[in-house]
């Protein structure tokens, strides 16, 4: 109850800090910095030129890539220490705002329990920015993400075994897939809003698994839930694909390989000019082919 409490009144506050905070460049201060970081002041000042530019213009920019600037922008002027220990607050609900759950997960992995914990001059808002997060991941579905862990074991059970015995793994694909449906069924989409970042590609690879049936019913709201960030913008592109090559289509972001019996190898199956391929790969933020 103290959770939803608390996270109440933060996105209440929320409401009221602009989504693009600027604040002025923190200055030198030598004599509250480790002797090992001096010299990386310069490179910090240039890495928070950068990501604001990517925050103050997201019509430039990939979500990725402004997802990822709100977090760097954080450890950014962390790390340079604002003249008000206070002004890292409002950097931090900016990034908290775009994508709570992304921010939170990568704010516990890192920021939490780094070297950049510098309790002294943010002996006030440390605490805070932890609970924030705390709040945001305590908000998951426990109970789900136990059962979506226990079908992700099955869904790797046999296809991480050589040979790959494919009888007993469609009988646990079966089973899955029938669990996942009665989860949608009951919760939608269980995508990071409700299982957190960890565990919102579980859904998706056992329906990947299933049938083009289901992944033709599933991809529409799965694009839906990729573009309004509640997915990893990876998934889409290789439902999409599988589902070409099942098709006999030409694949579009290049995600899917066959296996050839001639050259014995796994070599990637056909898609449309590689130009375009490039092209709706960075969207998504796959690597250059």
């Amino acid at each position: 109850m103290k959770y939803n409490i608390l996270w109440v009144l933060l996105v209440g506050f929320s409401c009221l800090i602009h989504a693009q905070t600027h604040l002025k460049l923190p200055t030198f201060k030598p004599k509250l910095y480790d002797s090992l970081d001096r010299t990386y002041f310069p490179h910090w000042e240039s890495s928070l030129r950068i990501v604001n530019n990517i925050v103050y213009n997201p019509q430039n920019h990939t979500f990725i890539d402004v997802k990822d600037a709100y977090y760097n922008r954080l450890v950014d002027y962390y790390k340079m220490m604002p003249e008000d220990p206070n002004d890292i607050l409002y950097i931090f609900m900016d990034a908290l705002l775009y994508d709570k759950d992304d921010f939170c997960y990568k704010y516990n992995q890192a920021m939490k329990n780094s070297g950049l914990n510098m309790d002294t001059y943010y002996k006030k808002q440390k605490p805070m920015m932890d609970k924030m997060c705390e709040c945001v991941l305590e908000s998951y579905n426990k109970k789900l993400i136990a059962k979506l862990n226990t079908m992700a074991d099955d869904d790797q059970k046999y296809r991480n075994q050589e040979p790959f015995d494919w009888k007993k793994q469609r009988v646990l694909d079966s089973i899955n897939v029938k669990e996942a449906l009665l989860i949608y069924d009951q919760y939608g989409l269980p995508d990071r809003r409700l299982v957190g970042v960890e565990n919102e590609d579980i859904f998706f690879f056992i329906i990947q698994h299933s049938n083009l049936e289901l992944m033709e019913r599933f991809l529409p709201e799965i694009k839906e839930a990729t573009d309004v960030r509640r997915l990893s913008p990876t998934l889409y592109p290789y439902m999409y694909d599988r589902i070409c090559m099942i098709k006999g289509n030409p694949q579009e972001f290049g995600t899917q390989f066959q296996f050839n019996e001639k050259t014995k190898r796994n070599e990637m199956y056909k898609t449309i000019k590689l130009e375009q391929v490039n092209i709706n790969r960075k969207k998504y933020g796959l690597k250059e082919l």
